[in-house]
């Protein structure tokens, strides 16, 4: 029997199909499908959140804001193929996520940067690393670091490799350049006033200073150790740092460089020459002790002749007469040598030319003001006598503060500076009556006051007779014979 499998469902009649099972089955389908969707659509703006500039450098935020942009934008004209990467083979979603990756490494490059921000300025803020920042090549290299990411210059910088610096100098140090700058090199010097002292003692300043060809050489010597020394140049460049500073301190350094090398500081080489100059070129003052021969002189003459008692004594007119020529004495053998052009303190700004006097005991005292006796004095060629008080200024060590003395104030070029309160000029009168000329009781002092300069006589030499020649007690010592030799040829009678 033939069996028929071609069976119509419609044959029985209307049927009804249940269509519930395939809606669900759909919605299921399509719910599933949206979840996903939305799963990958979440997963995408996820990704945003990690995108935070918190603890970057503010100078890298601006960059980071319009990468963030662009990737956004990015996705929104990109979203199927980002989602259904098999849209394109994912080269929408590679990119979209390459972009991704960059923000993250700019983030994060930030924070590096900006931790070593913090390193260096807690080197900075260090008194014991700080100087490391002063060398020139670190300084253009954190220029370079403070770049924005993204800058084609910008660099980074790693804190552990950084070349540090010379440490800077120390006293030892700048004792052994100073005596590398000046070695072999001699001082000029010029003495000061003499002081005449207790006991017939002199003590006369020293002023030592060196010749500007001197200096020429220190400056060739600073410029050929900068060439080859790192430390030095570290050096130069605080100096540098100094003079941009204070204008005042650059005048000093140009005017020294301009007067040894007629030309004005240029470059940092140059400054450090300048500065070697100015600081080798400072004035140092030795006091050199002696013997006051002419006081000492001066008083035998006054115990010898009884001036000091005499002169209270004696009569005006004599004493009148010594203090002439006593003073013209003096003005006399200042007037054979060579005049001295000094600042006038009757006229300020106005150098005269006068004549130093050689001053003794008696005439410091005389020309003394305040109780306090002059540093120099001179006479000009119309014969005005000029009492020159030098300024004085206290001396402190530089350590200890404590006073170490006391030594005359100069000016700006290094000459003294003169009292012009006290310095005043005075005619001979005025001189005169400085050592009691016509001050003194009248009596008769002509005598001794004469004496004081005269010749003692000469005492008339012993002669003796010889083999019948005559010779004298010092023609006999010049051919030999001593003094008691000739005693004991006399006793002997040899010599008669």
């Amino acid at each position: 029997m033939a069996i028929n499998y071609n069976i119509n469902p419609y044959l029985a009649g209307n049927v009804v199909i249940d269509q519930r099972p395939f809606v669900q089955f759909f919605q299921q389908q399509m719910a599933q499908r949206q979840a996903k969707q939305d799963a990958l659509d979440n997963y995408f703006r996820d990704m945003g959140k990690n995108i935070t500039p918190a603890g970057m450098r503010s100078q890298d935020v601006r960059g980071l804001t319009q990468k963030t942009n662009e990737w956004r934008q990015f996705y929104a004209q990109n979203k199927n193929a980002i989602v259904n990467p098999r849209i394109d083979n994912g080269k929408a979603y590679t990119e979209y996520m390459g972009r991704y990756q960059d923000q993250l490494a700019h983030i994060e490059q930030s924070k590096r940067a900006l931790k070593t921000t913090d390193e260096l300025n807690k080197t900075r803020l260090n008194p014991q690393t700080s100087f490391i920042l002063d060398d020139p090549t670190i300084v253009d290299k954190i220029k370079l670091h403070d770049l924005p990411i993204g800058d084609q210059r910008r660099q980074d910088i790693d804190i552990a490799t950084l070349a540090v610096p010379p440490k800077p100098w120390d006293i030892k140090d700048r004792e052994a350049y100073s005596k590398y700058l000046t070695a072999g090199l001699q001082y000029n010097e010029t003495p000061g006033a003499t002081q005449y002292l207790p006991g017939f003692k002199t003590r006369t300043p020293i002023t030592k200073q060196y010749s500007d060809d001197n200096l020429a050489v220190i400056g060739n010597r600073a410029a050929s150790a900068y060439d080859t020394d790192r430390a030095l140049q570290f050096q130069t460049n605080k100096i540098v740092k100094d003079v941009m500073d204070n204008p005042k301190l650059h005048e000093q350094l140009n005017s020294i460089y301009r007067r040894i090398y007629g030309k004005d500081v240029e470059t940092p080489k140059e400054l450090l020459a300048a500065q070697s100059m100015l600081e080798e070129n400072r004035k140092s003052i030795e006091f050199k002790e002696g013997e006051d021969v002419f006081g000492r002189q001066k008083a035998m003459e006054a115990i010898h002749f009884g001036h000091q008692k005499e002169l209270k004594k004696g009569d005006q007119e004599a004493a009148d007469s010594w203090i002439v020529n006593f003073w013209n004495n003096r003005i006399g053998d200042a007037k054979s040598g060579q005049p001295t052009p000094i600042p006038d303190p009757d006229n300020p700004l106005t150098i005269k030319m006068a004549y130093e006097i050689k001053p003794d005991g008696v005439m410091m005292k005389g020309l003394a003001r305040n109780n306090q006796e002059p540093d120099r004095v001179y006479v000009t060629a119309d014969n005005k006598i000029m009492p020159v008080f030098y300024k004085y200024k206290e001396d402190y060590d530089e350590k200890t503060g404590k006073k170490i003395g006391v030594s005359i104030k100069t000016d700006a070029a290094g000459n003294p500076e003169i009292d012009k309160d006290v310095s005043k000029s005075m005619d001979l009168d005025q001189a005169y009556l400085s050592l009691g000329y016509k001050g003194q009781t009248k009596k008769q002092l002509s005598t001794t006051m004469g004496g004081a300069y005269s010749q003692p006589a000469q005492k008339t030499e012993q002669k003796y007779n010889l083999d019948g020649k005559t010779y004298s007690h010092s023609q006999l010592n010049k051919m030999g014979y001593t003094d008691d030799e000739i005693e004991q040829a006399k006793k002997a009678g040899l010599i008669k």
